[in-house]
This record gives C-alpha cells, structure tokens and sequence, in this order.
C-alpha cells in the first residue's frame, strides 16, 4: 500500500436526489474496486427540522423515504473500505458541494473523469438570507409595484393618492415577503428524499404572479373608492 493522498472535486449547487446517491455509489464501488476485496461500509448522516439523521447504507435509507422531513440538510454520505480507501460527498445547504476521494497516491493519478461528471453542473446560486438578501426581495417588489403604477399613468390620469398608497402596501407587502421567504430562497444546495423536487423558476413564477395580483388588486381598490364615492 502506498502513501496516502486526496483529491477534491468542487462540484458547485446541486439539487440531490437519491438517484444521484445511487449513481455516486456505484461509481465509487465500481472504481474502489480494485484497491481492495474488503466489504465496504457505508454511512449517510443528515439533519432534518433540527433532527439528526443516521443510516448504516443508501438502501436502509430508502426505507424510511416518506417518513423523512423534506428540509434536509447538511449532508454527508461515504464509502470506506477497511484497507482506508474512501470516497465521500459533503453537502452545506449555504456553500458548493463538495466530493472527496481519499487512498493511496497511484489511485489519485488515475482520478476518472466519471467522478467529475457524476453530477449535472450546479448552477451559481447563493444564498439571499445574508446581510442584503431581505433588501433584495422587497426592492423587487417595489420595482414590481413601480412597473404597474407606471403602465397605470400611461393609461390614465394618474392619482398622487392613489400611487403613494399603492407603494406604501407595497412596501409592507415586500417586508412581509423578506422576513417569511428569504430563507427559502435559492439556496446553495437542496436535497430531495423520494419527494418531487421543487422548481425553483415554478416558485419564482407563483411569487411574482401573487405580487402583481396583490398589486392590481390594490390599483383596483383605489379606482373604485375614487369614482364611487
């Protein structure tokens, strides 16, 4: 056995599914193969809604899909053979993904290209719930509310009124939306267990279109109290 050497791939944001766990597995089974007739033991931690989650293989998990609180988080799943090869996938719901493979240094030179491409590419997301993340979301309800107001002005006389008021319920709603989903949004990775992952873009979409229709519904409010009372 030769001196010991790891390498580490940084793999960006990604979306994990258990079927990405399992194709991680049988990669790393499949290339540890050969550097040792061991049987390998498995181990897959995470935490869930503050809970600490522990399986001894990836079947054993799947066992309890269903059972499983949809926010996991900081999760961990290795593959390690007596003899001390060892690959392992860190994910941190606020920072890239990350896999390591570690043994000997001959087995690190030959390195496959599969791991690399063992993921699809993660997209540059990061996390909003910073220090700027809750002004971000409520700027972008304020521009939303601006952009109507303005279409509102080119087709009518505009209210004075009616737009101070319209941006003062905007700028509550905005607030109301950073303090709830500011979090939610776009973290650096998310895992799903057995459950249908979620689309980010769909979210984005039902966010915008209940802003607008907030929006309008006030405009709408306003003209009806301005030519009816």
């Amino acid at each position: 056995m030769g001196p010991k050497s790891k390498s580490i791939i940084e793999l960006g944001s990604q979306d994990l599914t258990v079927e990405y766990m399992e194709r991680f597995r049988d990669l790393a089974l499949r290339f540890l193969k050969g550097y040792g007739d061991e049987k390998p033991q498995e181990l897959i931690m995470f935490s869930a809604r503050a809970q600490p989650y522990q399986y001894s293989s990836l079947d054993d998990l799947r066992k309890e899909i269903g059972r499983i609180p949809d926010d996991a988080s900081y999760f961990y799943y290795t593959i390690t053979y007596p003899s001390g090869e060892r690959c392992s996938l860190y994910l941190d719901p606020d920072r890239p993904a990350k896999l390591v493979v570690e043994g000997d240094r001959d087995m690190n030179r030959h390195l496959p290209d599969q791991f690399k491409l063992l993921f699809p590419q993660g997209g540059k997301r990061y996390v909003v719930h910073g220090r700027w993340g809750i002004f971000m979301i409520w700027a972008i309800v304020i521009v939303t509310a601006s952009a109507f107001l303005t279409a509102y002005s080119l087709l009518s006389h505009p209210d004075p009124y009616l737009i101070v008021w319209v941006l003062f319920i905007s700028s509550l709603l905005g607030i109301y939306l950073s303090l709830v989903k500011a979090k939610e949004m776009t973290p650096a990775n998310t895992i799903s267990l057995g459950r249908r992952r979620k689309r980010p873009l769909l979210d984005l979409f039902l966010h915008f279109i209940t802003i607008a229709l907030g929006i309008i519904s006030v405009i709408l409010v306003m003209l009806f109290v301005e030519y009816n009372l």
